[in-house]
């Protein structure tokens, strides 16, 4: 079902934008009065502003054709794409690699927290519920699922150079922010493993966003041909 009330389209992304915000005002410490630099070390932080930014440029640009009487439209399709799939990483490796493990880099983390819910469940599962049912399907390209593997290859590059430029994290102690990416603790040999089996799966998720999308315009095709 895709939902075309402009309002509630509006809505939903002013809603987002307000708990996407409180998650990342939660974990910056701005609250408590002590910024936590460290924090856009970590891809779960950058994963949030990228939908932030996407979001509210959305809202921006829907609620300018809503003041021209025009409806709402997806921004950049291929684009949200690209953001559902960097969000999905989120909570993935979050429910499947740190949670089993209670981030095995820390000891007595706060697993599943209100500031770790938020970035880590509420964003991710509002960005699919959105693209699911407030925007036309059918735009994706084969090979987008691809294109969209440099965003985690960026991410792992970037933690390379930060553990080799800056200070050691103080929320592990150590200069990789993930335990499966820390080759101080574990060698690179195990880190390449880990990489390349995050890798292939990562594909395979991409790839499964892309046949949702193939599905889910066909049958948004059917419908509005069942309808008229």
């Amino acid at each position: 079902m895709l939902i075309k009330n402009s309002y509630i389209f509006i809505f939903y992304r002013i809603l987002f934008i307000i708990l996407c915000l409180w998650g990342l005002y939660l974990n910056s410490g701005l609250g408590t009065g002590n910024f936590r630099w460290f924090i856009f070390s970590y891809y779960t932080i950058l994963s949030n502003i990228v939908c932030l930014l996407y979001y509210c440029t959305s809202l921006i640009v829907n609620i300018k054709r809503i003041s021209s009487g025009s409806g709402t439209v997806t921004f950049s399709p291929r684009l949200e794409g690209a953001v559902v799939f960097c969000i999905t990483v989120t909570f993935l490796v979050y429910q499947f690699l740190l949670v089993p493990y209670q981030f095995s880099m820390v000891e007595n983390y706060p697993v599943f927290s209100r500031s770790d819910i938020l970035v880590h469940y509420v964003v991710p599962w509002m960005v699919i519920i959105g693209w699911i049912f407030f925007d036309k399907k059918g735009f994706f390209k084969w090979y987008d699922p691809l294109l969209w593997m440099i965003i985690p290859v960026i991410y792992f590059v970037f933690t390379i150079i930060r553990a080799d430029l800056g200070d050691p994290l103080p929320v592990t102690g150590g200069r990789y922010p993930y335990y499966f990416l820390d080759a101080d603790l574990h060698g690179w040999n195990y880190v390449w493993k880990k990489v390349g089996e995050l890798a292939v799966i990562l594909v395979s998720v991409g790839y499964f966003l892309y046949f949702m999308d193939v599905i889910l315009a066909k049958l948004q095709k059917k419908r509005r041909i069942h309808i008229k």
